[in-house]
């Protein structure tokens, strides 16, 4: 799947008559177009330094994260399948073993490949700082220290 994303004027943003994948209203400082080619999202974030990761799954769905924003979309349907307002800004997302690890500074969100679901929530007691993915295990590292599940 070709995933597409520009950034945009906020002029722009205003005048597209685009679904929305999520909006920062309050803050808001960038603007930017997702699509596939045929459907096409809209979105705002909060800081013009950091740039949304975007990351294909399963050749038809998308995962984009920034700030304290995650969503999936699935470019066959047309449609947001899961949108999460996260409480800590977005770090990194990273797929292991069918699983989405949805990362920010201080939560995991485990998320299903199969149905996206989440599947767990994990608070960090300290910001994150690595994920660590073993044979039998994986291991989250934060500011003082570790977990493993």
């Amino acid at each position: 799947m070709n995933v597409n994303f520009n950034e945009i004027s906020e002029e722009s943003f205003t005048k597209l008559n685009y679904n929305f994948l999520f909006e920062n209203k309050l803050s808001e400082r960038a603007f930017g177009v997702i699509s596939n080619d045929n459907y096409f999202y809209k979105f705002s974030w909060q800081s013009d330094t950091i740039k949304p990761e975007i990351l294909t799954i399963k050749e038809t769905f998308c995962t984009v994260g920034i700030d304290l924003n995650y969503a999936i979309l699935d470019f066959i349907k047309n449609c947001v399948i899961l949108n999460i307002d996260l409480n800590s800004f977005f770090i990194k997302s990273l797929v292991h073993n069918e699983i989405i690890y949805v990362i920010s500074e201080t939560e995991i969100y485990l998320v299903s490949v199969q149905n996206f679901n989440v599947l767990q929530t994990i608070d960090l007691p300290d910001i994150f700082e690595e994920i660590i993915f073993e044979s039998d295990k994986i291991i989250i590292k934060y500011y003082d220290g570790e977990i493993s599940i």
